[in-house]
């Protein structure tokens, strides 16, 4: 009798054993239990591929691991214990694999752009525009991974920048010089996702070419993209000045400005045809809507 029971003691023990070794392929010294987490991330619908011939492709992907919800403690999932910045890393394609502590909940910044024009911390805390740099589209997002839960995950990022486009409704002859000046905000807090730091001024500069459009269909007037970093929940609010060659510059006030939407400008650049400006803006980001 004693034998037999023995015998099946080992037996259970062995069985548990396997099944242990199975769902917690590796542990620490002081027995918390790691497991493969692999993640892709990407760009909204509409922007890959790009949505105009002068957008810029993405190419550098840059995701931080925190412990907590403020994303105030950096916790090693990339490298080995010991290894510096081991919460951060970079990738040209989105895809990243981490090794996590099962039993524990992590929370992930994400950052994306063109590799150049923005400057990136290991924090991800506060994102900087290059000096002297163009705004270009950019993207942002987070996830919170919880314990114990699939070991896959696909993250849609978001635009941390608007964009503004100049509709003329009258006609602009060619080769006139048209300046816009407006207050560019230099950082984005991607933890709150909204611009951070001191705004700058502004210059975007252009010769025109001729182009006519009526009230009902309004025409782009600048043929390139202009970018400006702009808070996700809710739009901030600017100035815009534009001047068409020694003609009295007009100011535009309370322009709103949020990430992900196109802030439409519309109306006549040239006292050709007596300048009257209406401002709008619309999540339509591939769209120039009146």
């Amino acid at each position: 009798m004693k034998n037999y029971i023995y015998a099946t003691y080992i037996t259970l023990l062995s069985a548990l054993a396997s099944c242990t070794a199975d769902e917690n392929p590796a542990t620490t010294e002081n027995g918390s239990r790691f497991h493969q987490v692999t993640i892709q991330v990407s760009m909204p619908g509409d922007a890959a591929p790009p949505t105009r011939a002068s957008a810029t492709d993405i190419n550098r992907y840059a995701t931080a691991v925190f412990a907590d919800d403020a994303y105030t403690q950096p916790v090693n999932v990339f490298g080995t214990p010991g290894v510096p910045d081991a919460s951060y890393q970079e990738t040209t394609d989105g895809a990243l694999t981490m090794t996590l502590d099962r039993t524990k909940t992590y929370y992930c910044l994400f950052w994306a752009d063109n590799g150049t024009g923005y400057v990136l911390n290991p924090a991800l805390d506060v994102i900087t525009a290059a000096d002297g740099s163009t705004i270009t589209e950019a993207f942002c997002g987070k996830l919170t991974i919880p314990a114990a839960t699939t070991a896959t995950y696909s993250v849609t990022l978001k635009r941390a920048v608007a964009k503004i486009t100049l509709l003329e409704k009258g006609t602009m002859p060619a080769g006139r010089t048209l300046t816009m000046t407006y207050s560019q905000p230099t950082a984005f807090n991607l933890r709150t996702e909204t611009t951070a730091g001191d705004a700058t001024e502004k210059v975007v500069s252009f010769t025109t070419t001729e182009k006519t459009g009526t009230d009902a269909a309004p025409v782009p007037l600048y043929d390139g993209d202009i970018f400006i970093l702009a808070p996700i929940e809710t739009a901030s609010l600017n100035y815009i000045t534009f001047r068409c060659n020694d003609e009295v510059p007009v100011t535009i006030s309370n322009v709103p400005l949020q990430a992900n939407r196109n802030t439409n400008v519309t109306g006549h650049y040239t006292k050709v045809n007596g300048r009257t400006f209406q401002v709008g803006y619309d999540n339509n980001w591939t769209t120039l809507t009146p």
